[in-house]
């Protein structure tokens, strides 16, 4: 299936970690396929705002600089691993072409390069973990109606967020919103048993 496109979890999907998901799939090929959910904002101990502490540190562990910035849980995968997407083509170097302008990073200096772009605050995002499946895996998640594609739109990655922000509300906002988009409706999808992902 042609990358990149967005995977909606539909409602009867029953697997928590991906409930009322949108995932970024970044490529979906024979040998399986890999994203980044783009609607959970991970939250401090306190669960009062969607901002986290970003270390930046060198091979050495050595903390480079340290930033406030929006953190998202992009799946079950590399929990321990931090991934960065972003639009900005000036900053690009080395990182991996999503589209021809969109661009995924996975290194500390790309981190530190987007970190210290205040200017370009909006046109970044910062994840921890990802999503896989294995060969054929997601393709049999589809066939048995778990989810739901809907083509790539890029403001749809940079949906403003704030450090006051309901962080459920804002998660359920955007699915249903890219859900509407490609022509789906939660509500009359809600009847459906439920489908458990290849996770469980």
């Amino acid at each position: 299936m042609e990358t990149p496109y967005f995977l909606v979890a539909l409602p009867q999907l029953n697997d928590p970690a991906f409930a009322r998901t949108v995932v970024l799939v970044t490529h979906h090929g024979d040998e399986g396929a890999n994203g980044l959910v783009i609607n959970v904002p991970l939250v401090n101990e306190e669960d009062s705002q969607t901002q986290m502490v970003a270390e930046v540190k060198d091979t050495d562990g050595e903390t480079l600089s340290e930033y406030e910035e929006f953190l998202f849980e992009g799946g079950p995968v590399n929990e321990e691993t931090l991934f960065a997407i972003h639009d900005i083509e000036a900053l690009a170097d080395g990182d991996t072409p999503i589209t021809n302008e969109v661009f995924l990073a996975s290194n500390p200096d790309a981190f530190h390069r987007l970190l210290e772009s205040e200017d370009f605050k909006n046109r970044r995002r910062f994840f921890v973990g990802c999503a896989t499946w294995e060969a054929g895996q997601l393709d049999s998640e589809l066939r048995t109606g778990a989810w739901f594609t809907v083509p790539f739109k890029k403001e749809y990655l940079f949906k403003k967020i704030e450090e006051d922000t309901d962080q459920k509300k804002w998660q359920d906002d955007l699915w249903v919103q890219i859900l509407r988009e490609g022509g789906g409706d939660p509500f009359t999808m809600m009847g459906q048993g439920p489908v458990d992902s290849g996770y469980n």
